[in-house]
């Protein structure tokens, strides 16, 4: 029996493009063709499965790959902890989760510089509960560490980290070393990673069966707004305001830390 894999990324860091990707290569169809039913049985989020009121089985019908947007020492994991064997773990620029987050928050012009630099000074949050559910630093070491992993997930093989921003450059790169390293499968069907790179983009994706909301609470939500086909792009920190742009710098110079982070998946320029 296979172990457990999860998904871990923060905010705005590319775990849903991913965890889309996995999905279709493990059930080899387009979006319009999957279940939701389907997908939880390959590869369900970890919260949304929850609001369904179901758990991940850890018999023989478990999922190959579980998507998780916390810190790995958070409650919610601990009935998995020994059933866990690896960790797939996106990544991407801090500077660019403040400007996503910052572009997405769409708050008056005025605050935008002020929104940025409270991101900045908490090292880039990456939840909406920060002091729950950690920083982009904390976030990141804590799950790209196979040491300080293995303390939450004691039979844990290996941790993969893949770049958001190259999964964005090359999906099919990205996807290919995500299979490989899940390793459930056989070898990589190139085949198979071309179908599912074609038809698993955001708009498919988004009118899918696989986004279906909880039956009854269509009546309790506001309408979703439609996205547009060609968002605005995110703005650099500098874009923000220099002086938001100094702060970030200032950070990496008061935080050694958080500097080697950066460093260490080459977002230091």
């Amino acid at each position: 029996m296979h172990g457990l894999t999860w998904l871990a990324a923060g905010r705005q860091s590319g775990g849903n493009s991913a965890h889309y990707l996995i999905t279709g290569y493990l059930l080899d169809a387009p979006p319009a063709e999957v279940s939701l039913e389907e997908a939880f049985e390959v590869a369900p989020n970890l919260v949304r499965l929850f609001s369904w009121g179901r758990m991940v089985p850890l018999d023989e019908n478990r999922p190959y790959v579980v998507k998780a947007d916390g810190m790995p020492g958070e409650e919610i994991l601990d009935p998995y902890r020994e059933a866990t064997e690896k960790v797939v773990y996106l990544v991407r620029d801090p500077r660019t989760v403040i400007g996503s987050i910052v572009r997405n928050s769409r708050p008056e012009p005025g605050e935008r510089q002020e929104r940025a630099k409270r991101l900045i000074a908490r090292l880039g949050a990456v939840s909406r509960s920060p002091d729950e559910r950690g920083t982009w630093e904390q976030h990141v070491r804590e799950w790209t560490s196979p040491r300080r992993a293995r303390a939450h997930f004691p039979n844990l093989k290996d941790v993969c980290v893949l770049r958001y921003e190259d999964l964005l450059a090359d999906p099919a790169g990205a996807l290919r070393r995500f299979v490989e390293f899940l390793g459930v499968l056989g070898p990589v069907d190139e085949d198979r990673v071309r179908r599912t790179v074609a038809a698993w983009t955001p708009e498919s994706v988004r009118d899918a069966p696989i986004s279906e909301r909880l039956p009854g609470m269509a009546a309790f939500e506001e309408p979703r707004r439609r996205r547009p086909s060609a968002p605005e792009p995110v703005p650099s920190l500098a874009e923000i305001g220099t002086d938001v742009e100094a702060a970030y710098q200032r950070r990496l110079r008061e935080d050694e830390e958080f500097a080697a982070l950066v460093r260490r998946f080459g977002y230091e320029t």
